[in-house]
């Protein structure tokens, strides 16, 4: 599902990309995820002024503005009305091939650089920073998986829309969810990264669920969040990681600050003693 505000920031984002309409212009858009393609054509709130708009897919459907691509074709050829066409290019067939060659393309970058900004500009007072600091963790703890600008996207209009998506929203960048109190820490994104890593590992063997709990160092006296945590890992151990993200989020005892992990205070006691050391030197 999406939030509330990521078809009208989308709608924005076009707007400024298009500019004024023209008689017969025509735009289109390929790189949207496919229920994205339609969610948009049916969502009344989608609308560029003096642009109209239809998504291409394989079956017409125009009360929904769901057309083929020999409607949109047939558009192009008319020189009427200027239309943006969002695309889903798994089913819109060869027909697309004149109007891609022909129209304008609004392009991946070029559309989440604007609907990027656009999102940021809604954040919350004083998370600001924190946000640009976790998206510049999870684009170094997945440099071998690049951040999906779509998820980048969600991620900014769910911390644009609440203060606790700030960290609740977390796994859409690949990064552990955070129950963040009345002020952020940045050092609660380097403890979400290695919980992600250690938990949900991509590289490397993948110890037994029950051995990736114990590395943890969990309260000793907290025996069933230590269970429920281990049976979650066995649930969830054949998802890709980012599914497996999505589900910690229904589990809120499990956010950090809610999970007290001793390996983060045994980090600090070394960082501690080492930087004594430098200091006795």
């Amino acid at each position: 599902m999406l939030p509330d505000n990521a078809v009208p920031l989308l709608a924005k984002a076009f707007a400024k990309l298009l500019g004024r309409s023209t008689s017969g212009a025509m735009a289109y858009v390929r790189c949207l995820p496919p229920d994205i393609v339609r969610t948009l054509a049916k969502d009344s709130r989608f609308k560029i002024a003096g642009w109209q708009i239809a998504a291409v897919v394989e079956f017409e459907q125009t009360d929904q503005r769901l057309i083929t691509a020999d409607r949109a074709v047939e558009w192009r050829e008319d020189k009427q009305d200027a239309t943006l066409l969002l695309v889903d290019s798994a089913v819109a067939g060869a027909g697309m091939d004149g109007i891609y060659s022909a129209a304008r393309e609004i392009n991946e970058r070029e559309l989440f650089d604007t609907a990027h900004d656009l999102a940021r500009d809604h954040l919350p007072k004083n998370y600001k920073l924190f946000v640009k600091k976790a998206l510049t963790k999870a684009w170094r703890a997945g440099r071998q998986r690049a951040l999906v600008p779509w998820s980048v996207f969600i991620y900014l209009c769910r911390a644009a829309q609440d203060k606790a998506e700030v960290g609740k929203g977390l796994p859409e960048i690949g990064l552990w969810p955070i129950a963040i109190g009345n002020k952020p820490s940045e050092q609660d994104l380097d403890r979400s990264a290695i919980l992600a890593e250690k938990l949900f590992p991509i590289q490397g063997v993948r110890l037994a669920p029950e051995q990736r709990v114990e590395a943890l160092k969990l309260d000793v006296n907290d025996k069933e969040t230590e269970h429920r945590l281990i049976n979650f890992l066995r649930e969830t151990e054949r998802l890709p990681r980012l599914e497996a993200l999505a589900r910690v989020e229904e589990e809120a005892g499990f956010y950090l600050n809610r999970l007290h992990a001793g390996l983060f205070e045994d980090q600090a006691l070394r960082s501690i003693h080492w930087l004594l050391g430098v200091e006795n030197r």
